[in-house]
């Protein structure tokens, strides 16, 4: 280890110890994580909307609604919107199609 890496290690051991440097990363990171599971859930409403409302001939391709009603399950799982998931689950059902929860 030469001089440079000490003085390197020595910084990194200062910010780490910095209470309030790391506290603000972890806010920062919490805010982040936040923002992006707001950003989820809208897109996920989005889908469930998209397909609610608009008929299948407006769909492009075969199986695109079914496709996009099964992401927006996805993501409505991992936030427990109980309704939407079943209200998800009876449009794909009406479809015809089948669906497993994971």
């Amino acid at each position: 280890m030469n001089n440079d890496d000490s003085l390197e290690l020595t910084s990194m051991d200062m910010v780490l110890d910095d209470p309030s440097d790391t506290a603000a990363a972890c806010n920062r990171r919490k805010l982040e994580q936040g923002k992006n599971l707001v950003k989820e859930k809208r897109k996920a409403i989005a889908l469930y909307l998209r397909c609610k409302h608009l008929p299948s001939q407006v769909m492009t391709c075969p199986g695109e609604k079914a496709g996009m009603l099964r992401e927006a399950l996805k993501a409505m799982e991992k936030f427990g919107d109980f309704k939407k998931i079943n209200e998800c689950l009876d449009m794909i059902k009406s479809m015809g199609q089948s669906v497993t929860l994971h």
